[in-house]
């Protein structure tokens, strides 16, 4: 569903009654995050002077709550692996190009292209739809060139999937011919190529519980419970530690993955019900509490 504006897409759940609020990506076609560089939904809330919590940061929506995953590692990471099998011709795929987890993974690619040595060549970045077409017609795009990249670096595994299937119509093979490094693995589809995608891999449950947590800390009063309001966190891929900003650490926590929401807004009554968006359609579904920590999740 697509909106003509961020008040259009906030009173259709401004007019229901429930515990807590989803805005999911304005097209389904988006990234998870698909939080903007320059996010007008973002500077609607802040404008409404209403609490919400920003899965994915952003330079719009002044000083509020957000937790993101650390996209500068995922980029910094792929680059040192490539760059250390010889790899120059690096490329880049990602969302479009106001997408702000965009505009982070290119910045911290090309400080780890200048770290080794590599220059830096705009024609190897492409941006695309966050989906397996996206990841073919970019790859298509960058096969054309007449002096192609040596590897790949996409930011998500469907776009990956996506290039698997171009680089078979050209006759080339992946881990053979040409390297190709995932960002986020997100599900089991990641394992059915050939050869089997590499990339990054964090879980779920214990973002859905954060989420939730610093969504509720936005309530006046909750605190005690949750912490102290705003949080701003950078959630790490595995064998990372977490690195917590604006908040006190609650527990051990460890890494998580994606959710199917861009911003999380409380209400006044805490806890009653939460919500749940469905990563297919962005409906809003009212799930109990004891599903609290699965209510930013894909569907089964």
């Amino acid at each position: 569903m697509k909106y003509k504006s961020p008040s259009d897409e906030f009173s259709l759940f401004s007019a229901a009654s429930l515990d807590g609020r989803a805005l999911p990506s304005p097209d389904v076609s988006e990234a998870a995050s698909a939080t903007r560089r320059h996010d007008s939904r973002l500077d609607f809330l802040a404008s409404q002077n209403f609490p919400f919590l920003a899965f994915g940061r952003s330079e719009s929506g002044g000083e509020h709550a957000w937790i993101d995953r650390d996209i500068a590692a995922f980029a910094e990471e792929a680059v040192d692996r490539l760059a250390g099998f010889g790899h120059e011709r690096i490329a880049v795929i990602m969302p479009g190009q106001d997408a702000m987890q965009a505009h982070i993974y290119l910045k911290s690619f090309r400080q780890a292209l200048k770290r080794h040595g590599i220059a830096f060549d705009s024609s190897l970045v492409k941006y695309g739809e966050f989906s397996e077409r996206g990841g073919y017609h970019a790859t298509e795009a960058l096969l054309a060139l007449k002096s192609g990249p040596t590897a790949y670096l996409f930011q998500s595994d469907s776009m990956a999937i996506g290039a698997y299937r171009r680089f078979h119509e050209a006759g080339l093979v992946p881990g053979e011919d040409v390297a190709v490094t995932s960002g986020l693995l997100t599900g089991e589809m990641s394992a059915y190529p050939s050869p089997a995608l590499t990339g990054f891999t964090i879980t779920p449950r214990e973002l859905g519980v954060r989420m939730a947590e610093a969504a509720l800390a936005q309530i006046p009063g909750n605190s005690t419970y949750f912490g102290a309001a705003p949080t701003q966190v950078i959630w790490l891929w595995s064998g990372q530690a977490m690195r917590i900003r604006m908040s006190r650490q609650r527990d051990n926590l460890r890494h998580a993955s994606i959710a199917t929401t861009s911003i999380l807004i409380p209400s006044e009554r805490p806890t009653l019900n939460m919500l749940r968006a469905d990563s297919s359609t962005g409906l809003v579904r009212r799930v109990t509490r004891r599903l609290v920590a699965l209510f930013v999740l894909p569907r089964p």
